[in-house]
Formats: structure tokens, C-alpha cells, sequence
């Protein structure tokens, strides 16, 4: 262990240089990271569960049985709960830069996933009070 570890900074080495294999790493570790922490905070903000989830929950546990109906075209229907959480986070956490760069596509489409999969079984059981 890279005495610098010890006091996290995985980016220096024992004579204080950087290692650019270590920041990649940890580029995309903060990628991750961010996605993760916007995804808990967007599931935990109630306001958005109530103008963009609920909405959405309800389209999809009404159309389930249809004939046709496909799961994945619903993917992209969480992307206004994501972009206008995104738009919180940025200001709750009082960030500089651009929205856009901070938040990428890439993450957005990442987290519209995981919302679908992680909540679509429960929507499709009825766990959620929809009416």
C-alpha cells in the first residue's frame, strides 16, 4: 500500500507524483459514484416522486397487460424525473460548471435504466399507491 493510499490520495505516489493510471480509475470511480448519489437522491426527493414518478408508474402499470406492450420503450419516459433531478442536485449541492458536462448523457441514460428496472416489478405488483 502506497502510503498516500493510506490517507486517500490513490493519485500520488510515495514521492508525490501522480500515477494517470490511478486517475483514470478514479475518473471513472467519480463517474460511478455520481450516479449512484444522484440516483438516491432523485429516489429519495418526494417532489419529483409526485410530478414525475407517480405519473409514469401509472401509464406502465395500465398498459402492462396490453397487447404489445414493451418495457423498454418506457426507458426514456424517466428522463424528465432524471434531467429535472439532475437540475436539483446542481443546485443543492451548489455546483459551478455546466450542467450538461456534469450530468452527461451517459449518466442520465444510465440512471434512466436502473430506475426501470429497479422499480418495474413493483409498478407491474401494484406496490405503489397510484390512484
Amino acid at each position: 500500500m502506497k502510503l498516500m493510499e493510506f490517507f486517500g490520495r490513490k493519485d500520488l505516489d510515495l514521492h508525490g507524483k501522480s500515477n494517470d493510471e490511478d486517475l483514470v480509475n478514479q475518473n471513472k470511480v467519480s463517474k460511478d459514484e455520481l450516479s449512484d448519489t444522484l440516483y438516491w437522491f432523485i429516489l429519495d426527493h418526494d417532489k419529483l416522486h409526485k410530478e414525475c414518478f407517480m405519473p409514469v408508474a401509472r401509464e406502465i402499470y395500465i398498459n402492462h397487460k396490453k397487447k404489445g406492450f414493451n418495457k423498454e420503450n418506457y426507458v426514456k419516459k424517466w428522463m424528465p424525473m432524471v434531467n429535472k433531478g439532475c437540475l436539483e442536485f446542481y443546485k443543492h449541492q451548489k455546483l459551478k460548471g455546466a450542467p450538461n458536462d456534469i450530468f452527461t448523457k451517459e449518466i442520465r441514460k444510465d440512471i434512466c435504466h436502473r430506475l426501470s428496472e429497479q422499480h418495474y416489478e413493483d409498478i407491474v405488483k401494484g406496490e405503489y399507491k397510484l390512484s
